[in-house]
């Protein structure tokens, strides 16, 4: 039983690992003219994550099925906190990285709202010269009569 636990652990960490490499593989560039590529870019980074965090759940629901008690033997105990120990350096790692992402967020999200004023004004002048021509139809006069 002690051993699925930590093979169990030992599958969280790799998850948690996994989630960090995608994580440092996504770059944003802030940059303006790029704030759309940007901003999809960060919906991808953030809707493959939550798949991959749901694996960390079934794996959670796993552990809690096997009703192991809550103090293990002293070697078990080190392994298990050297596992928790790899687990929270990586957590600390997202962490940072995720503040990161949540600053280059607003940055994209302010150019976003940016383009779509820009947008939204410019249909609005649109509209504003639109109703001043009146559109009618036109008549044909035969002059054969």
């Amino acid at each position: 039983m002690t051993e699925a636990y930590l093979e169990l652990m030992g599958q969280k960490t790799i998850i948690l690992e996994k989630i960090l490499t995608l994580t440092k593989g996504t770059v944003f560039s802030g940059e303006k003219q790029d704030a759309e590529k940007d901003a999809e870019a960060f919906a991808e980074l953030y809707e493959r994550r939550e798949k991959i965090i749901k694996r960390i759940e079934k794996i959670e629901a796993e552990m809690a099925a096997l009703n192991l008690p809550p103090a293990f033997g002293p070697e078990m105990n080190e392994a298990v906190d050297s596992i928790i120990d790899q687990q929270k350096a990586i957590a600390a790692q997202l962490l940072k990285l995720d503040e990161a992402n949540t600053e280059m967020y607003h940055k994209i999200k302010a150019h976003v709202q940016l383009d779509m004023k820009n947008v939204r004004q410019g249909l609005d002048v649109n509209e504003a010269y639109a109703d001043t021509y009146v559109t009618g139809e036109g008549s044909y006069f035969d002059k054969k009569n």
